[in-house]
């Protein structure tokens, strides 16, 4: 028997001993180190080192009559250049009463030659197998051939369970990025592919899955090696950055960058499935007065509010986000009806009157709507490269100015862009779509209006009033461009196309009744977005000042609905202009601010009586009274008074006999360009 134990130890023939399941009863050494290893062999580890071994233990269980059978075996082993060719014999015990065992007794081919001693091979071994990356070897079957313990860990599933093609019902939900993954390796020989994990009470993990196909000479899948690796982490840092980039962290909403990129893809797809798509643009009315008087956080609660009501009333298709402040946008595509869109904007407005309840706050607000449809045009084929960025653009714009259409008509309500009702939209929709080329090639060109002395006759100022030009629709009113820019970001632009023009005139035309010699002054409109920015508004002025005009020459005129807040900052301003040597007109006195605190608060010279105190003072002795009254309170307060919109001899002489300094109207003169100015001002003196 000693003899047996040592020819089974000593022998140079593989040798292993197996039950009838398979299970490695025990090996020699000999045989082990042809696998590679000094631990106790597992049947999972003898099946894939020796293909087809399992095949001829079935073989040699089925044939009752079969007790021993010669077999040739593949010794597939990490390391090795190519598999290594086995001769063997598989003896049965099949002993009546006992279970079955089987012997296998291995020698090489005498072609190939295993090697004895470590090598190069045992250390890629070590490598493989302690790798923190999971592998796979995969042969032509897709079958799982080989897995390092890296792999188990990643898929938390043993070695039997993974063997064969039971890895692949690892990711059973992931059906389609398998076929892909198989699809692809075996068309370019190389695929790559995240997965999801879903185990039972363990969060969710993701794997990416590279791997690498070995194709014959005909494009055939032979076999193939895959590298595993957790990711998890890494997607879920990309989520978080994802969503601070896209979404509204107060409402969790799309936010601007996330609704833009949404709508490109909602018109490319309505323009391949011939769908129509409506945006609805909603502004929030009476928000401002709400944040400015409570706070912001009782503004992010009502803006939360909001949002979830309007979810609430929409379908799971639509696309609810918060384009900015207090404006949200709904995407409807699908070929809803016009009569849906309308009822839903309609559920809105009444959904936003509901009060508010915060504590034992009660608020109301409102909610301005407006809607623009995109419905493809099929006579089009060629579209343009860029068509679909265009119709963002265009549909968000009709939609936005359709908002402030509804604005200007009373708020709380909706507007359609295709109603007949909003011709004035069209209109303003068009003056924005050009508005961008006017600016860029200067389209504006100046007019100056004349300001006399009441008393004496003599020029003391000409106001700059810009006018636009446009050759398909020739003249644009200032009331009519003047807002669209202040809305929509661009009145910056057209003021410094203004003065640009200004100083033009004023270089080749205007210098020639010497403004600076004579005390005549230019006055300049100041927009509400340059007396919000001090800093900005001090570089605009600077950059005219590098022009040749100096600040003695310019009134700046001002609105009363500037002044509605009168904050320091705004105080600071304007003293900081005026001690510069600027001089400050309030115009349009009467037509907005209630309050008169600011006369005596806000450092000014000047006040323009609006034409509306004008135009009845000859017939109505109430309205006389009331510019008799104006005018003592402004020469109390040290302030000169002009008088705008004076028609007519009458009018000039009431408001001459009243006190008041300056006359301004078509009385004197109509706007005009420089030229026609230096020659009534010519004629004037002759």
């Amino acid at each position: 028997m000693k003899d047996i134990d040592n020819l089974f130890k000593e022998s140079d023939l593989g040798i292993v001993i197996l039950s009838e399941l398979g299970d490695v009863i025990s090996a020699n050494a000999i045989f082990k180190q042809w696998l590679g290893t000094d631990e106790p062999l597992t049947s999972t580890k003898l099946m894939q080192s020796f293909k087809t071994l399992e095949i001829h233990i079935k073989k040699l269980k089925s044939a009752s009559d079969l007790k021993h059978l010669k077999c040739n075996l593949e010794l597939h082993r990490i390391g090795l250049a190519r598999p290594l060719e086995i001769q063997g014999l598989l003896i049965a015990n099949k002993q009546e009463g006992s279970n079955v065992s089987y012997g296998l007794i291995c020698w090489p081919n005498d072609d190939v030659k295993l090697t004895t001693t470590e090598s190069p091979s045992s250390k890629l071994n070590e490598l493989i197998l302690n790798i923190p990356t999971g592998i796979i070897t995969l042969n032509k079957e897709w079958e799982c051939d080989f897995i390092n313990p890296e792999f188990s860990i990643l898929t938390e599933k043993s070695d039997n369970e993974l063997y064969g093609k039971g890895w692949l019902g690892l990711f059973k939900n992931e059906s389609g990025q398998l076929a892909k993954l198989i699809n692809d390796a075996t068309k370019y020989g190389v695929s790559r592919t995240e997965l999801t994990l879903n185990s039972i009470g363990k969060p969710t993990k993701t794997l990416e899955f590279k791997f690498k196909a070995r194709l014959s000479d005909n494009g055939l899948f032979e076999s193939g090696f895959g590298a595993l690796i957790d990711i998890s982490d890494r997607v879920i840092h990309e989520a978080k950055i994802y969503k601070l980039a896209n979404y509204d962290s107060i409402t969790n909403l799309p936010n601007r960058r996330a609704t833009q990129e949404n709508l490109s893809k909602y018109l490319q797809n309505a323009v391949q499935t011939n769908q129509s798509l409506q945006l609805l643009y909603i502004n929030l009315d009476g928000f401002r007065g709400i944040n400015d008087l409570y706070g912001h956080q009782i503004g992010d609660k009502i803006l939360q509010g909001v949002s979830e009501r309007i979810i609430n009333l929409t379908r799971s298709s639509d696309v609810v986000s918060r384009f900015g402040g207090d404006e949200f946008i709904i995407l409807v595509p699908g070929n809803a009806t016009d009569d849906d869109v309308d009822e839903l904007a309609e559920a809105i407005i009444a959904e936003i009157n509901t009060p508010f309840y915060f504590d034992e706050l009660q608020l109301h607000i409102s909610a301005s709507i407006g809607i623009a449809k995109f419905k493809p045009d099929l006579q089009k084929t060629n579209f343009p490269e860029n068509y679909v960025q265009l119709m963002v653009k265009d549909l968000i714009q009709r939609a936005d100015l359709t908002v402030y259409c509804a604005k200007q008509a009373g708020k709380n309500q909706y507007i359609r862009f295709s109603n007949d009702k909003t011709q004035k939209v069209t209109e303003l929709y068009h003056i924005l779509q050009k508005l961008p080329s006017a600016i860029e090639n200067n389209l504006f060109t100046m007019m100056y209006q004349p300001i006399i002395d009441a008393q004496t006759g003599k020029l003391t100022a000409v106001e700059a009033l810009i006018r636009w030009y446009d050759k398909d629709t020739q003249w644009i009113a200032p009331d009519q461009f003047i807002p669209i820019a202040e809305t929509h970001g661009k009145i910056l632009s057209v003021q410094q196309c203004m003065i640009n023009k200004v100083c033009q005139d004023i270089s080749t035309t205007l210098n020639h009744f010497a403004m600076s010699e004579n005390h005549i002054r230019i006055t300049i409109n100041l927009s509400p977005v340059q007396l919000a920015d001090p800093k900005g508004l001090l570089i605009f002025l600077s950059n005219i000042q590098r022009r040749g005009i100096k600040p003695n020459q310019i009134t700046l005129e001002i609105t009363e609905h500037m002044l509605v807040e009168e904050t320091p900052a705004l105080i600071k301003c304007l003293t900081n202009l005026e001690s510069q040597g600027f001089t400050i007109a309030l115009d349009d006195f009467g037509t907005g601010y209630s309050s008169l605190s600011y006369l005596a608060t806000v450092p000014m010279s000047t006040i323009k009586l609006d034409k509306s105190f004008v135009d009845t003072i000859e017939t109505s002795a109430s309205q006389k009274a009331l510019v008799k009254g104006v005018i003592f309170l402004a020469k109390s307060l040290k302030l000169k008074v002009v008088a705008e919109g004076v028609e007519n001899k009458a009018q000039m002489d009431i408001l001459t006999e009243l006190g008041c300094d300056y006359i301004q109207g078509y009385l004197i003169a109509k706007p005009m360009k420089p030229e026609a100015l230096i020659k009534w001002l010519e004629n004037k003196d002759g």
